[in-house]
C-alpha cells in the first residue's frame, strides 16, 4: 500500500534528477544516488561520471553497474572522460539528458572539488537556460 502511494505522489511530481560528479565528489555521490534509488523519490535518476583522462580505473564502476541493473528503465549511467586541469570535455551527452528529458522538473545534483561544482552550475544555467538556484544542489570538497 505505502508503495502504490510512494509511486502516485512521484507521477504527480515527476522529477528527473541528474547527478553529476569528478572523481573528488564519487563518495558522496554513490552513497546518496543509492540513496535515492532505494527511497523511490524520483521518476528517473541519471548520473554523468566526469573521470579524468589520466585516471586508469573509474572508481565505484561495479557498485554503479549493479544498480543500473537493478533499477532498469529507471536509472542511467553516462561515463566521461575529462582533462582535470581545465574540465575541458565535450557536452553532448549533458545536453542529450536535458534535450530528452521528458519529466516537467529537472533538478541537479553536482559532487567533486569546488571549481568543478562553479564550472558545472554555470553549464547547467547555460543549457537549460531556465534554471532557477533551487534546481541545482552543490556539494562542493
Amino acid at each position: 500500500m505505502f508503495s502504490i502511494i510512494r509511486k502516485i505522489w512521484i507521477f504527480r511530481h515527476w522529477i528527473h534528477l541528474v547527478a553529476i560528479s569528478d572523481e573528488e565528489g564519487i563518495v558522496d555521490a554513490f552513497y546518496l544516488i543509492r540513496k535515492r534509488l532505494v527511497q523511490e523519490t524520483y521518476a528517473c535518476v541519471t548520473f554523468i561520471y566526469l573521470v579524468s583522462d589520466k585516471s586508469r580505473e573509474i572508481l565505484f564502476k561495479r557498485e554503479f553497474s549493479i544498480l543500473r541493473i537493478r533499477y532498469p528503465g529507471y536509472f542511467f549511467i553516462h561515463f566521461i572522460r575529462i582533462d582535470p586541469d581545465t574540465f575541458l570535455f565535450k557536452h553532448e551527452i549533458i545536453e542529450a539528458v536535458i534535450n530528452s528529458n521528458t519529466s516537467p522538473k529537472l533538478k541537479f545534483m553536482i559532487f567533486g572539488h569546488s571549481a568543478f561544482v562553479t564550472y558545472m552550475s554555470d553549464i547547467l544555467f547555460f543549457l537549460t537556460g531556465k534554471l532557477s538556484e533551487n534546481d541545482i544542489q552543490q556539494f562542493k570538497k
